[in-house]
């Protein structure tokens, strides 16, 4: 039962991430920079990684997080119909 929930949640993740590709194209935009980021954050705490890893674990984080991007999504969305 556990596996079928996680394994909805994760397919609910790829569509919503594909969705938010095809119609904003924010994941391509900023990817570059996070992965950039994650590997100087790597670097900090002594365990350097290439910049495939680090896409790689980029990619995944935001597979695995995508309701923080919905979140983030509507909260942006309501700041720009309040006229801030």
């Amino acid at each position: 039962m556990a596996i079928k929930i996680v394994g909805i949640y994760l397919f609910l993740g790829l569509v919503f991430l594909a969705l938010v590709e095809l119609t904003t194209h924010r994941i391509t935009r900023k990817f570059n920079d996070v992965v950039l980021d994650n590997r100087i954050q790597s670097a900090d705490v002594g365990a350097p990684v290439s910049a495939r890893i680090a896409g790689i674990m980029t990619a995944v984080n935001l597979w695995v997080q995508w309701p923080l991007l919905a979140v983030s999504l509507l909260v942006n969305k309501t700041k720009k119909g309040d006229g801030k």
